[in-house]
């Protein structure tokens, strides 16, 4: 009922087949069927046996077991495909996270800034009012979108498509997203999926919404969260 089974693991649960198949790229095609038999546990063995196929063939088909410790089986998979992609891959094709220290705007900076309107989607606590109080102090005018069910608070698809008609009379080049930004420790499962309402569905809806309604000049996107990832190794708590 909540998150047996995880997709990331039930994913490389499976995908032990492309990794034994060879030099080419693979890439999931098709599952012919999937039987569930009960809860994953923390620890999974994948029995993976693969079809024959004519010689040249650009998929490969498995038959794959995901049993526990003892052997029993959890899942069975029958005709799961992958299919060989041809792709050019360029150093572009790849992307890592990197932490920069950046200063703070000097006045002259914040004063050519002055005409610019910034949305803020809204978080909770001391980190993300303070952060609010500085883009207030650069930007000539902050639209601010808070998170709920009263009227001009978003929460579902429909809120965030009505959000951009409202911002087309004004100079928006930005958004800042804080949502995910809180004081709160999560302690209950309601908890737990009203941070991801914060954190992920509302940045998916935002940029759900943006492709309904295309910006016309350059738009930034600054995705702003604490303790997401491991910086220092000091961290109490990662909250990704």
């Amino acid at each position: 009922a909540d998150y047996h089974y995880h997709p990331a693991m039930l994913d490389n649960a499976a995908n032990i087949a492309i990794r034994s198949i060879g030099e080419h790229l693979y890439l999931p095609f098709y599952y012919q069927s999937i039987r569930v038999h009960a809860p994953i546990p923390a620890a999974i063995y994948s029995y993976v046996r693969r079809r024959e196929q004519t010689e040249g063939s650009e998929t490969a088909t498995f038959d794959i077991d995901i049993v526990n410790a003892a052997g029993e089986v959890l899942v069975e998979i029958e005709g799961y495909t992958i299919k060989q992609v041809r792709t050019q891959w360029t150093a572009a094709s790849y992307y890592e996270k990197d932490w920069v220290v950046q200063e703070a705007p000097s006045p002259a900076q914040a004063k050519a800034k002055a005409d610019e309107a910034v949305v803020v989607f809204t978080g909770a606590g001391e980190l993300a009012e303070r952060l609010r109080e500085q883009l207030a102090a650069v930007y000539g005018e902050v639209i601010e979108v808070a998170f709920g069910t009263e009227t001009g608070q978003v929460k579902n698809r429909v809120d965030y498509q009505r959000l951009w008609p409202q911002w087309q009379a004004k100079k928006v080049r930005k958004i800042v997203h804080l949502m995910s930004v809180t004081d709160k420790t999560i302690q209950s499962v309601k908890e737990l999926e009203e941070a991801e309402q914060r954190g992920f569905y509302s940045l998916y809806y935002l940029l759900d919404s943006l492709f309904a309604h295309p910006h016309s000049d350059e738009l930034d996107i600054i995705l702003v969260g604490d303790c997401a990832n491991r910086v220092t190794g000091d961290e109490a708590a990662l909250r990704p």
